[in-house]
């Protein structure tokens, strides 16, 4: 099946490059012009700068919003009190788009990298918060009323109950939507107010149709995301393993 998989992944991304050198012509570059811009841009220093500091304000503004994501979320599915006095709220902004709040945060915080690091945290935070709320919820009652019989407080109830149960379905999905959204509002920030990052040179090659290189740096884009979702693929086989095994019996 692995096998079958992989020769399935081959053949589409076959059929996608054959779609686009038959759609290429004078104003949309093919796979080979873009695959060569790409690696002339490997070579480039200020390209480097961009995409490293694209990494750093992904990789901080995910950090903090999917931890901040996780605690609040077990907190407010696991403990009445938190959930009747944040969930208000929170299902109100929730409904807000989050790029809406990036000129606030620039006034706020400047042009720096303070707002394009909060705004990501922002993106992250929800989709990471909503999950793990809704994995907490699904805990069936009779594990934490077995738990109980048992001599198991709250905390203890959480920690061999709550967590491994609702970890999986975490990290499978609730981190990689935090990622996805974290990568969108990544772009739209650089393309907004920034010196350096991938948004800024999608951006501005875009303005001066040098499509070759705004093409490149999608790539690099849709990599950076592939290699994020490999990572949370192995999170996920590494740490809960035993959910693989079950869910592979079952």
């Amino acid at each position: 099946m692995n096998i079958l998989s992989r020769f399935s992944s081959v053949v589409s991304f076959s059929i996608a490059l054959l779609l686009w050198e038959w759609s290429s012509g004078e104003i949309l570059p093919g796979p080979v012009s873009v695959f060569k811009t790409l690696c002339f841009l490997l070579t480039d220093d200020h390209f480097h700068k961009d995409v490293l500091y694209s990494l750093m304000r992904l990789s901080i503004g995910f950090m903090i919003g999917s931890i901040l994501g996780i605690i609040i979320g077990t907190a407010i599915g696991y403990f009445d009190i938190i959930r009747n006095l944040l969930f208000p709220v929170i299902k109100f902004v929730i409904t807000i788009p989050k790029i809406a709040f990036l000129p606030l945060f620039i006034i706020l915080l400047g042009i720096g990298e303070q707002s394009k690091i909060t705004i990501i945290t922002l993106g992250v935070f929800f989709p990471v918060l909503m999950v793990t709320f809704s994995s907490v919820q699904r805990v069936p009652k009779v594990l934490i009323e077995a738990a109980a019989c048992c001599g198991s407080g709250p905390a203890r109830t959480l920690r061999v109950v709550i967590v491994p149960y609702a970890l999986p379905n975490i990290i499978n999905s609730g981190l990689r939507l935090g990622i996805s959204l974290g990568l969108v509002l990544l772009v739209a920030s650089e393309m907004i107010a920034s010196k350096y990052g991938l948004g800024n040179f999608i951006y501005y090659t875009g303005n001066d149709l040098l499509l070759d290189k705004m093409l490149a740096g999608i790539l690099v884009l849709g990599t950076i995301g592939l290699i994020l979702n490999k990572i949370i693929d192995f999170s996920h086989t590494y740490f809960c393993g035993w959910s693989i095994e079950s869910e592979g019996k079952s």
